[in-house]
């Protein structure tokens, strides 16, 4: 009830009354409880008109409880942002709601913010292992509840409390939104500063370049940059030493203190040592620098102290002493004045005068030890929390620059609670535009004001703009901050109805195969996609223009009209590419009984191409340059292996004529030229076919150019807002199908043209479209008839820019049924019509899986495998459960599963961590069109998450078999002929030559060539065949090389533990040189055989990034070495998601595995029957077969299904 209202005007008879009045409304084969949004309030109060009047009361209670709280003021107040002098510590209610929330995220915020780079090119992350969520979340209660005692005496608002601030417990119950924005603001910091390094102790970074205008300058890091980087003193300038009236506060620099670092780089290579600091002496005045030697690698990095080559730091300093105040901890909290004051607060200082409501570590003096925050042996996982938390309370919570008129406080309450600010964050990148509030915190927080530069005598740009904003970004997303508008808040709402949702994702995001008919899920268009989409478009737009859910319009008018603009474009979006689960346009027009390859320059009259943006009109000039060497194909193709190839483009030097589609043969006949409708016999500068959700209509290079100029690169590069500011939809269209953003870009870019083409429509005749749905809107809710002709003419904008056209398309019907389906209202037309849906459920896999790669280089022919089982996308909900549920299985898995057999030294080579990290890339759809399996609808079918969690479990049990249970990464020599073991066994074993393990004709393009040269060996073995400790004596590890160097090889005798390699000695299969055999067995599944190594190659490797898709690991050529699994990099990680990868290709695509997953969900197969199908599937001896079962048997029970 609200405030004021003291008498409810009805009762629930009059509630019960109208809502069996609208039901009579409602289709009789409808049965969802909801008819648009006025039918929806009053069909609720049916089930809770008296529950209503009951919580009305509780509501009046509590507005008088609060009312008298208030001194009797008649409405409850907002209190949303504390003075600069009170209290900034929260309510027991208002801190338990923000935790539990942070709680709820805790494995979005695993996964998105505390994630660390494995290399310093800073595209591959891995968890964080220096700050995990407990730590922080313990130490952020701590500030909240606890916090750290003021005194009276310090001139700084003393006689209270510092406590990290929560939000204020206001009436909306909402004043918690500030607090937790007051959390992603924190955290997007300490990604910037440590999280994203993972490192404790701040790094040595700071390269000085003696020659900088030489043609190839060299870099040095001084080791005196201990003492302050970026032109910045840790003892001397502001914030790092304190104003005059707080240097009673400030650590004493003592020059004879001498501390190292306790923590470096975690990246592989060279890299400068870490911090250090301590006196000079007569025998060392200088400290030297660090040479990386990036032109010498023989040489490698080293450190030159030499008297007559001294490299001084920015600073002009060419020592360490007293240069013990670097950053550390969270938020690198450094210099003598924050580390005094961490000392007067927290530490030994507030135990010295007795105040032990602060000494937090009263045993530790952070002005004579200030490395205990990162080598403390007990409490530095907490501590390195709890002081960044406490220095952001202290200068930045508490900022209050009222010349400047900047209040922390107040700028996060605004930033929490007036709409979607995020948008000005999230699309706007670029150095040098206008000051936005997490700049402004960054300049707090690095140089002590909030608009940089602060020194006036050393004026600097806050440094790390862009990634401030983009870790703020990903912060505020990860801690699931609801900075959205209202507007969008309810359209999310309405759509998260689990029925809505049920309805959107079952039924209007099912495609059909064109070979059977038969209906599954969407591979390409998901809810969640589609929600994001509509959430950019919606809130964020470009320019002036936005996709319309009601904005401006007051009411259930503005709801309803919007939900109407939603269906119609989803009635689209349907027809044109959702049904055939497509982005890229198809080669659809035959021409004399053919399908011309040059149907991609233009098809039914239209030349792509020369479709530009026209002379006078708002976006003239827009259009994309013509660029006749660009060549690439699509990804999408009719899902029946007799249609015709992807279409493509390329110079007229790949293809000086270009054929047609030769259905007998099943190949593109490029032997004579053969003409498109147009005349093309060429495919040369024709890359702009159409793309995304509204592919039909999408074409030209009008079109890429206003996607570019609007939400691409070249707005980014023009100082414009840009959502997407590293695409160029010119140089590379196909972003839309191939890229990381494809499954946002196949929305977006529909929503885009909907909005430019047909959401603008307003000719001089006084149609307009707005106009027109906003009086569609009223006509259906009063129940009035429709005249299809606005339907036509909306149908003819889209398609021609104008209301009437001859060939416009009647979708009244399919309207009809998305209006039904997620609003719950039948269109009424003049001619009723029986709606024709695909069925709920899909009844079967279509028959051939679509291809979702592009290539760079267009190929002849790439037919699709015969018949692969396609298992449904999951939805990155699904991939967060299971990896909660085996997170939760931890100890049984690593015990039973991720155990060698026998105790070793080093480490364990497979760890559970690197194995969920693979699988959240391999799962989630990271690498285009392959998906490890973990189920869909995980939340609420309980057999479809069995299904995925067998899936693991299999897997797990194999990855034991292959490598796990001996802890080897490279295959080992097992194969002994009277116990002589050929060493041309990396060739191939048991009788099988590795390179002749080739792909099918349809893939040959991908596997590797067999070269010659390559030279490369394994890595040794940790333990023996037998379980026992790796003999060094025992077979050596697999090798390969030229004849030239080894013309031929020998033998390990097993019985003298000798190699004898004085005469050839074959293997199985005759090999007696070990040339062109490096495909031996690598990674957790042993992946072998240059099929393989080329398919990752071409999917997640160096090929895939040189022919402009997506790559996992660009700098890696798995045909060049594919040692790199083993013994590289990033090898913890490849020896995990090449095993999934081969997993995918080997077993999930056979056509019995879908159907044995069925049956073991259903009870219809039992364990052992199921895993020995496997074992079947992957060719295993009896031995493995046997190994195999009982390792599954271990890890059915580990992960709890038995």
């Amino acid at each position: 009830m609200r405030p004021g209202t003291l008498n409810h005007p009805f009762s629930p008879s009059f509630y019960i009354s109208l809502t069996l009045q609208l039901l009579v409304l409602l289709p009789s084969h409808y049965h969802y409880p909801s008819q648009w949004h006025n039918i929806h309030n009053a069909h609720y109060e049916v089930y809770a008109a008296q529950e209503e009047q009951e919580e009305e009361e509780e509501e009046d209670t509590r507005i008088l409880q609060n009312n008298n709280n208030n001194n009797n003021n008649l409405f409850c107040t907002h209190d949303d942002v504390p003075s600069s002098t009170s209290t900034t510590s929260s309510s027991t209610k208002v801190i338990n709601q923000v935790l539990s929330y942070l709680d709820d995220h805790k494995r979005s915020i695993q996964n998105t913010i505390l994630q660390s780079y494995t290399d310093h090119h800073e595209n591959v992350t891995r968890p964080s292992t220096q700050y995990l969520y407990d730590d922080f979340r313990a130490s952020l209660e701590w500030m909240a509840r606890v916090g750290v005692d003021r005194p009276n005496d310090t001139g700084m608002g003393g006689g209270g409390k510092w406590n990290f601030y929560m939000g204020p417990d206001n009436c909306d119950n909402d004043g918690w939104h500030i607090g937790l924005a007051n959390v992603a603001a924190f955290l997007g910091q300490s990604m910037t500063m440590v999280i994203l390094n993972d490192t404790c102790d701040e790094l040595n970074w700071e390269m000085i370049f003696p020659n900088p205008n030489s043609k190839d300058p060299d870099g040095f890091y001084p080791l005196s940059n201990a003492c302050g980087q970026s032109g910045v003193s840790y003892t001397k300038s502001s914030p790092n030493s304190c104003p005059a009236s707080e240097e009673m506060y400030q650590c004493d620099v003592d020059p004879y203190m001498k501390i190292t670092a306790a923590s470096k780089t975690t990246f592989e290579g060279d890299a400068p040592p870490p911090l250090e600091c301590s006196p000079r002496t007569a025998d060392q005045t200088v400290t030297g620098h660090y040479d990386p030697a990036p032109n010498n690698p023989d040489i490698g990095g080293r450190i030159v102290n030499e008297e007559g080559n001294v490299i001084p730091s920015q600073l002009g300093r060419t020592d360490v002493e007293g240069c013990c105040w670097w950053g550390r901890g969270a938020l690198h909290t450094r210099g003598v004045c924050n580390l005094g004051k961490l000392n007067y607060y927290l530490g030994a200082g507030a135990a010295k005068e007795g105040r032990d409501g602060g000494a937090r570590y009263p045993d530790i003096d952070f002005c004579t030890n200030p490395e205990a925050i990162c080598a403390d042996a007990t409490r530095t996982m907490e501590m390195r929390w709890t002081v960044a938390l406490f220095e952001w309370t202290e200068r930045i919570q508490s900022h209050d620059d009222g010349i400047m008129g900047w209040n922390y406080i107040e700028e996060v309450t605004k930033f929490a609670m007036e709409g979607d600010l995020i948008s000005s964050v999230q699309f706007s990148l670029l150095q040098g535009e206008p000051s936005h509030f997490i700049d402004e915190v960054g300049g707090v927080l690095e140089q002590g004001c909030p608009f940089p530069p602060c020194d006036t005598e050393r004026p600097q740009r806050l440094r790390w703009k862009s990634r401030r904003k983009r870790n703020f970004i990903t912060a505020v997303e990860g801690v699931g901050l609801p900075v959205k508008s209202e507007l969008f808040r309810e359209t999310e709402e309405h759509f998260n109805d689990p029925l809505i949702r049920a309805n959107f994702e079952d039924v209007l995001l099912l495609s059909k195969s064109p070979v059977d008919g038969k209906v599954y899920q969407s591979y390409r268009y998901h809810f969640t996609d589609f929600m994001e989409s509509l959430r950019k478009m919606a809130d964020v737009g470009f320019g002036d223009n936005f996709f319309y859910i009601g904005q401006g319009v007051e009411g259930t008018l503005g709801e309803n009209s919007g939900l109407l603009n939603i269906a119609m474009f989803l009635s689209y979006a349907i027809e044109m590419s959702i049904l055939d689960d497509a982005c890229d346009e198809h080669n659809t027009q035959l021409v004399n009984g053919r399908f011309p390859v040059s149907n991609a320059c233009g098809m039914y009259g239209a030349s792509y191409q020369d479709i530009v943006c026209g002379a006078g009109a708002e976006d003239a000039g827009k259009e994309c340059p013509l660029d006749i060497n660009q060549s690439f194909s699509a990804v999408t193709r009719t899902l029946d292996h007799r249609a015709p190839q992807p279409f493509k483009c390329a110079p007229k030097s790949q293809y000086p004529v270009t054929g047609f589609w030769d259905e007998a043969h099943l190949e593109e006949n490029h032997k004579t030229a053969f003409t498109n409708q147009i005349g093309r016999i060429d495919v040369e500068g024709c890359c702009w076919w159409g793309r995304g959700v509204l592919r039909k209509v999408t074409q030209g290079r009008c079109f890429f150019g206003q996607l570019n100029y609007y939400i691409g690169k070249r707005a980014a590069m023009e100082g414009r807002p840009s959502i997407y500011p590293k695409i160029d939809f010119c140089s590379f269209p196909e972003a839309i199908c191939a890229s990381e953003h494809s499954n946002e870009l196949r929305w977006v870019s529909g929503m885009f043209y909907w909005i430019k083409q047909v959401q603008s429509f307003d000719n001089k005749d006084g149609w307009n479209y707005i106009e027109k749905i906003k009086e569609l809107s009223t006509a259906i809710i009063s129940g009035g008839e429709l005249d299809r002709s606005l339907l036509m003419s909306v149908d003819c904008i889209l398609k021609t820019g104008s209301v009437d056209c001859d060939s416009a398309e009647d979708l009244t019907d399919r309207l009809n049924e998305v209006l039904t389906l997620i609003t719950g209202f039948t269109l009424p037309t003049q001619s009723p019509t029986t709606t024709m849906s695909p069925s709920a459920s899909p009844t079967d896999f279509p028959t051939v899986i679509p291809t979702d790669v592009p290539t760079s280089l267009p190929t002849s022919t790439i037919p699709p495998s015969a018949s692969p089982n396609i298992f449904w996308w999951p939805s990155r909900q699904d991939v967060d459960l299971i990896i909660k549920i085996i997170e939760e299985k931890r100890a049984p898995i690593e015990s039973d599963l991720l155990t060698p057999r026998v105790e070793i030294d080093d480490e364990n080579l497979y760890s559970l961590d690197g194995f969920l990290s693979a699988l959240k890339v391999l799962a989630d759809g990271t690498v285009q069109g392959l998906y490890f399996y973990v189920g869909h609808g995980t939340f609420t079918n309980y057999n479809h998450r069995k299904r995925g969690l067998v899936n693991v479990a299999a897997f797990l049990a194999h990855s034991k078999t292959e490598a796990i249970h001996n802890s080897i990464c490279d295959e080992r020599n097992v194969d002994g002929i009277e116990g002589k073991f050929p060493l041309s066994n990396s060739c191939g074993q048991h009788g099988v030559i590795y390179q002749n393990l080739r792909c099918t004709p349809d893939e040959a393009f991908m596997e590797c060539p067999p070269d010659p040269g390559l030279q490369m060996s394994a890595v040794a073995a940790l333990t023996s065949s037998d379980g026992a400790v790796a003999d060094p004596n025992g077979p050596p590890a697999f090798f390969c090389g030229p004849r030239m160097y080894f013309p031929f090889t020998g033998y390990y005798d097993g019985e003298s533990k000798t190699i004898r390699n004085d005469e050839p000695f074959s293997n199985r299969a005759g090999r007696t040189d070990v040339q062109s055999c490096c495909w031996w067995g690598r990674g957790a599944a042993q992946v072998k055989g240059v099929c393989m190594y080329g398919k990752l190659n071409y999917y997640i490797g160096a090929r895939a990034k040189e022919e402009g898709r997506r790559s996992l690991f660009p700098s890696v050529d798995f045909c060049q070495n594919p040692q790199a699994i083993c013994s590289g990099q990033y090898s913890y990680s490849l020896m995990w998601v090449t095993g999934m990868f081969s997993w995918v290709e080997v077993v999930q695509s056979h056509p019995e595995y879908s159907v044995n997953l069925d049956k073991i969900a259903d009870g219809d197969m039992g364990y052992e029957e199921f895993i020995d199908a496997i074992s079947d599937i992957l060719g295993s001896s009896d031995d493995d077969k046997i190994e195999r079962r009982s390792n599954f048997k271990l890890a059915v029970d580990a992960i709890g299904l038995a």
